[in-house]
Formats: C-alpha cells, structure tokens, sequence
C-alpha cells in the first residue's frame, strides 16, 4: 500500500486515476469519466477545486502513451465520495491513512530542513567569527597597534583597513596584468611588422 500516494514534482502528496482504478476495482476509463465529470460540475459552480486533477500521460503494458491524471487528496475525496459499498469504504480508509503518513513524512522534513539551516547558520557564524579575528589579529600585528578592550569602532577600523589593503593588492594586480598586456601588444606588433 506505499505506492497508494506518491510526492509530486512540488512534494505534495498525490495519486493517480490509474492506481485509483487498480486500488477500487474499476475501469481506468470509469474512473477517467467520473473526473471529468467532477472537473465540469467544478467549472459550472466556477471553483478553483479544478487544480486538484491534474491531466497527464503514463505508458501502459502495450507500450503507448494513455491519459491519466495526478490526484491531490482533495481530488481524491470528491471523486471517493461517489464510491459506495465496503469494499469502497475500505480502500477510502487505505487511501486517507497513506495521504496521512505522506503529510507526515513531509512535515518531518521540513523540521529537518529548519533544523539543518540552523546548524548551517551557526557553522557560517563560527566561520565568519573566526575570520574576523584573524583579520583583527593582523590589525593588532600592524600599524594600528590597538591595545586594551576592542570596541565596535576599533573593530570597524580593523575591517576597513584589512579591506582597503585588500583591494589595493587586486588594484596593484590588475595594473600589472595591463602592463604586461600592453607590453606583449607592443611585441606582437613588432613580430607582424617584421613579418611583412
């Protein structure tokens, strides 16, 4: 029965009309019918319920493409409603006990996404902290020579020193590729020139 419900492509718990069909005893085309009339009562009465019935393919034994549609829980309580006798009322019971157990599991990783955003979050800060007081470090080994209790301030200056300097070696770096670059323009010229 944990095929009964599936996660769709934006993990929501769904089934299809075909495993409807195969879990009620039923013709796919029966099954397919009842949808489409469900989906034009839907129309008239001009309610967005449509979106719970969602028309696509699958491949059936002999190779070809059939329709079929994706079924959300609210889909599949409309169309089960028009199910009667035990039997039906049995595989009703299946179906919303696996549409619970799917919610279940999704709601359980999405306390286990938080929880691992929080550690992600608590790494970046150590990181960041530790980052920090190396490039403060670096502030006490230089020119600034802060002594005593570091303030917010004394931290600000730190930072922007460490970023100047820091960009000022990018700078440096870029002037030098563009001298060098020139200067192989100038000696590809002269190659071209002595070539002619």
């Amino acid at each position: 029965m944990l095929d009964l419900v599936t996660l769709s492509e934006n993990n929501q718990p769904v089934t299809t009309s075909v495993k409807i069909a195969e879990v009620f005893g039923k013709e796919h085309k029966t099954v397919i019918r009842a949808i489409n009339n469900i989906i034009g009562d839907l129309r008239n009465l001009e309610d967005t319920g449509r979106r719970n019935f969602v028309l696509s393919s699958y491949i059936n034994l002999q190779g070809k493409e059939q329709k079929q549609y994706i079924v959300t829980r609210d889909g599949f309580t409309l169309l089960a409603m028009g199910f009667t006798g035990k039997k039906a009322l049995e595989f009703k019971l299946r179906y919303i006990s696996e549409f619970n157990r799917m919610e279940a599991l999704l709601r359980q990783k999405i306390v286990d996404t938080k929880a691992i955003g929080g550690i992600v979050k608590r790494c970046a800060a150590v990181a960041i902290r530790d980052e920090l007081e190396k490039i403060f470090d670096k502030c006490l080994t230089s020119d600034l020579h802060i002594r005593g209790e570091v303030s917010d301030s004394d931290l600000m200056l730190c930072l922007h020193h460490w970023f100047a300097t820091r960009q000022k070696k990018v700078f440096d770096n870029l002037r030098e590729l563009t001298r060098e670059n020139e200067s192989l323009k100038t000696k590809l010229l002269t190659i071209k020139q002595a070539l002619k």
